[in-house]
């Protein structure tokens, strides 16, 4: 994400955490546990925007459930609103009128299951999806893939004929494919570059572009 933070922002990070094993449990508590964790760790601290880099948290939670959680993180920071993974890949995918989509991600397929079904009610058609192997059942082994274990799972999905891939997943690399992509002529979203679409808009700017990538 700090790629992606154009110069002149400042940025401050707050670490979600859970005293369970179990990752479906785990990814509840990073959200229900928010409001908390922001009054005890960014106690006054005024911000223009909080990014929520989770996006499985929303597929786990009913989605009244939360917008209340949001909305009360929300009240925590002065008001300044909590732009989640999940839902600033909506807003993408409806500023481009995608209707059909192919999903690359690093989840289990326990996790995998919920994310369909969230896209589809969503109202998204799911052509196709490609899971990046992490060895097993728990989400911690997500932060240990490079972008190039997504490489062969994002060229098959360039030819499933959706109208968008997203990659969802805010902790597996993806810039170097959105950055292959943009030679492929596709239309592609990250969890993380979404996110940062849409939390910087609230500052009037736009993410750093390819080449300040590295």
């Amino acid at each position: 994400m700090r790629r992606l933070i154009p110069k002149g922002v400042e940025y401050f990070t707050l670490r979600l955490t859970s005293a369970s094993n179990d990752p479906s449990v785990r990814l509840k508590d990073y959200a229900t546990g928010l409001p908390t964790f922001i009054e005890e760790r960014f106690a006054g601290l005024e911000v223009d925007a909080f990014f929520l880099g989770c996006t499985a948290s929303t597929y786990l939670l009913d989605p009244s459930r939360e917008a209340d959680i949001f909305s009360e993180a929300s009240e925590k920071l002065g008001g300044a609103p909590i732009i989640s993974a999940a839902h600033a890949l909506r807003a993408w995918l409806k500023d481009i009128e995608a209707k059909s989509i192919a999903v690359a991600t690093p989840y289990p397929d326990w996790l995998f299951k919920l994310a369909e079904k969230y896209w589809q009610k969503a109202g998204y058609d799911v052509v196709t999806r490609q899971q990046i192997d992490i060895g097993g059942d728990d989400t911690f082994g997500i932060y240990q893939l490079q972008s190039v274990d997504a490489r062969p799972a994002l060229e098959k999905l360039t030819t499933a004929g959706a109208d968008a891939i997203i990659i969802s997943g805010t902790g597996m690399p993806s810039l170097s494919l959105l950055k292959a992509a943009e030679q492929m002529d596709i239309k592609i979203m990250s969890s993380n570059y979404a996110t940062a679409i849409k939390g910087l808009a609230h500052l009037n700017l736009e993410p750093t572009t390819s080449s300040h990538w590295g």
